[in-house]
């Protein structure tokens, strides 16, 4: 699951405005590299939106099915807004919905047959939804 933690207002390169919901993923366990020491984290990316700034505030804490992902991407320059640091990053957070890799692996078929059974069991009188006749 991800949760919808934050929204901004955008501007498309040619010059349209939009805005982004920003989204964050479950939370990790990360070992530091320097110290050793624990700390928790998590992956945050953001994706557009058609809604105005006053649907997104309502949305804030909504979770939504899915996963914030790491992907390799092509080297850009990122900057560290506390340090002024200049590093060459190889990858970036993008948003993969569950639903996708649900789809690829369910069985399940696309209907289900009993609550048409439970609406019309009274016309049905002792039919069992268990397969056994008696009382159902």
């Amino acid at each position: 699951m991800v949760i919808i933690v934050g929204f901004k207002q955008c501007e498309s390169k040619d010059g349209k405005q939009f805005v982004a919901l920003e989204i964050q993923g479950e939370l990790r366990l990360v070992q530091s590299e320097t110290t050793g020491k624990f700390y928790l984290t998590a992956n945050k990316t953001s994706i557009s939106t058609s809604f105005p700034l006053q649907v997104c505030q309502t949305l804030l804490g909504k979770q939504l099915p899915g996963n914030v992902d790491k992907v390799e991407c092509e080297p850009y320059e990122y900057v560290n807004k506390e340090t002024g640091e200049v590093l060459t990053l190889f990858h970036t957070y993008v948003y993969s919905p569950e639903e996708k890799a649900i789809e690829n692996h369910s069985m399940q078929p696309s209907y289900i047959q009993e609550p048409f059974i439970q609406q019309n069991q009274a016309s049905l009188g002792q039919f069992s939804l268990s397969g056994v006749i008696g009382a159902a």
